[in-house]
């Protein structure tokens, strides 16, 4: 069956997403869950699926990421050419990850055309009744989060923090649902360490 692969990595978990509020709107998806769910399907990088880049600076202003993008289906190796694209100006000044940010798009398009995510770039996350479905069946994931976000509103100092996220992951990581929360619990640690600066 030709859809097999976009079939299988198609849905989006709510989690990985985020409102963007420029142009209009719109919902992004977070492209290290993109690069971990292409990890489980293909094997790690450089070895089921990779890429090959050359930079272009020939439009002012915008760095260009040419990629050459390959992957593994078995023993069948699928490659093609996507491009992402950054301003090298930000606010106020040159924006030092632009390259960063035009590898990642180009990325982010490139697992996008084999069916990643496609939920987001169809816009059906603009349907709140397949909002409410697919956030429904990922709930007990999203309550993970909401536990840990709890642990971090608890820690007013780091000594603190590491007790409480130290005890609390104990006892998560025994949940199989628990396992796929590491990358958030970090990225809330880190957040919460940000704002006590």
């Amino acid at each position: 069956m030709n859809t097999k692969l976009w079939d299988e990595v198609c849905e989006t978990n709510p989690n990985d997403t985020k409102h963007v509020g420029q142009r209009g709107g719109f919902t992004a998806i977070d492209a290290y869950s993109q690069i971990h769910r292409a990890t489980e399907v293909f094997g790690s990088i450089g070895i089921g699926w990779g890429y090959a880049v050359d930079w272009d600076y020939n439009i002012p202003g915008v760095v260009t990421a040419d990629l050459n993008f390959w992957y593994l289906l078995g023993k069948t190796r699928g490659e093609f050419q996507v491009s992402g694209a950054c301003g090298l100006t930000g606010k106020p000044s040159v924006d030092s990850d632009a390259k960063k940010k035009a590898l990642t798009d180009g990325i982010t398009k490139a697992l996008s055309y084999l069916g990643f995510n496609a939920d987001v770039f169809l816009g059906k996350f603009d349907d709140n009744k397949y909002l409410a479905e697919v956030t429904e069946k990922y709930r007990e994931h999203l309550q993970t989060i909401e536990q840990w976000v709890d642990v971090l509103n608890r820690a007013d100092n780091q000594e603190k923090l590491h007790e409480l996220f130290g005890s609390a992951w104990m006892d998560h990581k025994n949940n199989e649902s628990g396992q796929a929360t590491l990358k958030e619990v970090y990225d809330l640690r880190k957040s919460f360490f940000e704002d006590k600066k």
